[in-house]
């Protein structure tokens, strides 16, 4: 079987997007972002992680820490975990995103 109509859902030409995996209600895509850096390994440094909608619109920065970032994941408890080099060496960090979806009009 082979896929058919592939639709970019987010890219820019200043950046790659990297690692995308499923927020657990299905509705949004988390992943990090890396730049072409010649001091990094590979080439390549990761320095943010983001949320999309299915659609690629709605695009929401969660963290931008100056310090490079990979490998996020939603986790079970709703917190996006992720290795950030932050303290020198390589961590496992966690945070939780707060309201990623506009508020309802009704909402104060």
């Amino acid at each position: 079987m082979e896929a058919s109509n592939p639709t970019e859902v987010v890219g820019d030409p200043a950046w790659a997007a990297v690692t995308p995996t499923w927020s657990r209600d299905g509705k949004r895509l988390l992943f990090a972002t890396v730049r072409r850096d010649q001091e990094a390994r590979g080439g390549w440094r990761g320095e943010a992680l983001w949320t999309v909608s299915l659609n690629g619109e709605d695009r929401i920065l969660l963290h931008r820490p100056g310090t490079p970032v990979s490998s996020p994941s939603w986790g079970s408890d709703d917190r996006v975990y992720f290795v950030s080099t932050r303290t020198g060496t390589k961590c496992v960090w966690s945070l939780k995103p707060m309201i990623l979806e506009p508020l309802p009009a009704e909402a104060p």
